[in-house]
């Protein structure tokens, strides 16, 4: 018998002597201890089987672990059919989860996440060999749910843990490396686009992600709204510009935008961060590890808007983490000595430095790189294109 709904019926029709609280606390009881199990269809992936409630949505059992999974885990799917895909249970992982909240109603606030009690292996695996790949050295960052013994642990993995952002130093490393193989995948970037429409599909596609990547950025839910708000313009703002300088870079692209059909002011800034950030950058030649650690010195520069005080200790916080963890790439993975090693984190900090010279004369140095200007002049594009900003 619906023992629930029989007394919610009772006391609607009736009337009762009980007050509205002592009716709102039989009735949470209620949904608190009910089991609701039935044959329908998922609101999520549109089969017919058992659904029953699972964090707040009318779903299967399947999804409900899917869900549960995701949140837990942190983990972030993208769709390259910009969430519209119909098949989603097949195909597309984002465009499910995306349904497990909008369709379902699911809640990520009633899944419960995974303690940070996991171990994880060394970032760096002992090995000078100087043919290491990249791919073989991303393969460290794995995490790994044994438990090795104090014996394992080497004295230099010791104090390479960060208490404010609660993570070690490679996995902040990692955060950042994981987002750039990303955009290096997806090979899209503003060289590579032939209209304005093309640009104006790229900068709210890098805006979703920026929405999405700030929400797991390591430290972030020490500061307020409106320094996370900021966070995202420098996240999107290296993401469309930085990011897609590098991949064209790394990808030995080559694109002419003569003639193409985008708007004039797009098209002279496109050809300024062409002729300045572009040789910079083939210039330096940074691997992956290098890239993702200067986008990480970036973002947390924080010299274009007024932030916090909280925001610039996180972002001082990251500087320290990503540069140890650079530092000790370079001894595990290369032949460099510690010379070498600080003359080369030297010159990616003296890129860091040209990016926010606050006075050049662009046009007696018009090859300098200057990202002040570039970013003002990307807010007035957006601007002038109807884009948000």
């Amino acid at each position: 018998m619906d023992y629930g709904r029989t007394r919610r019926k009772r006391l609607l029709m009736n009337g009762s002597d009980e007050s509205e609280n002592q009716y709102a606390q039989h009735y949470v009881e209620f949904l608190e201890t009910m089991s609701y199990t039935k044959f329908g269809v998922c609101a999520v992936c549109g089969f017919s089987c058992q659904v029953q409630y699972h964090f707040g949505g009318v779903v299967c059992g399947a999804c409900s672990a899917f869900f549960r999974r995701t949140v837990s885990l942190n983990i972030r799917y993208l769709c390259d059919g910009d969430n519209q895909c119909k098949s989603m249970l097949k195909k597309c992982r984002a465009c499910r989860f995306e349904s497990c909240v909008k369709t379902a109603g699911m809640k990520r606030s009633l899944v419960r996440r995974k303690k940070p009690t996991i171990k994880t292996t060394p970032l760096y695996i002992k090995n000078r060999e100087t043919h290491v790949r990249n791919e073989d050295v991303l393969r460290a960052f794995i995490p790994s749910y044994t438990h090795p013994s104090p014996a394992n642990e080497t004295v230099e993995d010791k104090g390479k843990f960060s208490e404010k952002l609660k993570l070690s130093h490679g996995n902040i490393l990692k955060f950042y490396i994981n987002q750039v193989r990303y955009a290096k995948r997806k090979n899209t970037n503003i060289f590579t686009i032939k209209t304005t429409e093309d640009f104006m599909r790229l900068v709210n596609f890098q805006r979703k992600i920026a929405d999405e990547t700030c929400s797991s950025f390591p430290g972030v839910e020490l500061i307020d709204e409106n320094n996370i708000l900021i966070l995202r313009k420098y996240l999107q703002f290296s993401s469309v510009w930085i990011e897609s300088t590098w991949t064209y870079w790394i990808t030995n692209s080559s694109v002419s935008v003569d003639n193409m059909e985008m708007d004039k002011r797009l098209k002279e800034l496109i050809e300024h961060v062409k002729s300045t950030l572009l040789i910079s950058l083939s210039q330096l030649k940074l691997n992956i590890f290098e890239f993702a650690a200067f986008k990480s010195f970036f973002v947390w520069k924080l010299v274009f808007h007024k932030t916090s005080v909280a925001m610039k200790t996180i972002g001082q916080e990251h500087y320290e983490c990503v540069s140890s963890a650079l530092k000790s790439y370079y001894q595990t993975y290369t032949s460099m000595d510690s010379t070498e090693i600080a003359v080369r984190i030297g010159e990616i900090t003296l890129l860091l430095s040209l990016v926010f010279v606050s006075k050049i004369d662009l046009k007696s140095k018009s090859s300098e790189l200057n990202f002040q200007q570039i970013y003002h002049d990307m807010a007035k594009l957006y601007v002038h294109l109807g884009l948000p900003f």
